[in-house]
C-alpha cells in the first residue's frame, strides 16, 4: 500500500499549485495562483489529473527541483478549504 504525499509547487513564472499524490491514483491539484493568461492551465480551482500526467508534468524531477517541495497534510487541507470557500462566495 503506497503512502499519500502532499506537495507545493511555487514558481513566480507559473504560480502556486498544491498536489495530493498517491502512486497510481488520480492526483488532486489545487491551483491557488497563476500568471494572467488565458487557457485551462491558468485557471484557479481544484481538479484531478492522472498520476502519469502529474509525473510527466510536475513530478518527474521533484527531487531536484527547487520549486516543488513536500508539505504536511494539514497545509494542503487548509488551502483546499480556502479554495472551497472561494467557490461558495
Amino acid at each position: 500500500m503506497s503512502k499519500t504525499n502532499y506537495y507545493e509547487y511555487r514558481n513566480p513564472n507559473v504560480g502556486t499549485r498544491f498536489f495530493k499524490v498517491k502512486e497510481g491514483q488520480p492526483v488532486l491539484q489545487i491551483v491557488d495562483s497563476t500568471q494572467k493568461k488565458k487557457g485551462r492551465a491558468y485557471q484557479l480551482g481544484v481538479n484531478y489529473m492522472t498520476y502519469i500526467t502529474f509525473i510527466s508534468s510536475w513530478g518527474w524531477k521533484k527531487d531536484e527541483s527547487r520549486f516543488i517541495k513536500p508539505i504536511k497534510k494539514e497545509v494542503f487541507e487548509k488551502v483546499l478549504t480556502k479554495m472551497i470557500k472561494k467557490f461558495i462566495k
